[in-house]
């Protein structure tokens, strides 16, 4: 999101980011907020308060040029390689377990064609070659992982060779 607006881009091309973000960091503080005694072990005020500053100060460096662009450029490739090795460890350990547990197969669908959408919309846009290899990287991570769902609903677990085995 600050990436599409720090270089001037169409809010269709990060606008539906700026909504899972926002849902995201709303999610994560609202189990702060209503977290049970022992659960997230009663998480202190204190690492309440450094979450939502932390989350200000990343908001207040991005809309700024504090940061120099080829930095931001950096956090948002990294961000997009992070994104690719934890969904590789996730399609690693669905195989590992023989299923994808309570996956549903209309949002994973969903995460696919989302991110084919995406490529297209951010090409006609200009979004920029970042932003394609963002949502395309996406699409490939995603794809196994909709395969895998779309097998379970048939079979109880994965052929030995479906995927990533061996």
């Amino acid at each position: 999101v600050l990436n599409g607006l720090r270089l001037k881009l169409p809010v269709d091309v990060w606008g539906e980011n700026l909504f899972h973000s926002s849902f995201g960091i709303a999610t994560t503080l609202m189990l702060y907020a209503f977290a049970a005694p022992g659960s997230l072990e009663a998480v202190s005020f204190a690492r309440k308060a450094a979450m939502c500053g932390g989350l200000a100060a990343i908001i207040v460096t991005g809309l700024t040029d504090i940061l120099p662009s080829k930095v931001v450029h950096a956090l948002y490739d990294a961000q997009n390689i992070a994104f690719i090795i934890s969904r590789s460890f996730q399609i690693r350990t669905n195989y590992v377990r023989g299923g994808t547990g309570q996956l549903s197969v209309i949002t994973r669908a969903a995460l696919f064609v989302g991110n084919l959408i995406r490529i297209f919309t951010t090409i006609v846009k200009k979004g920029g070659a970042p932003m394609v290899f963002g949502h395309g990287s996406s699409a490939v991570v995603n794809g196994p992982i909709l395969a895998q769902c779309l097998w379970c609903t048939r079979h109880s677990t994965f052929p030995p060779s479906l995927l990533c085995g061996s």
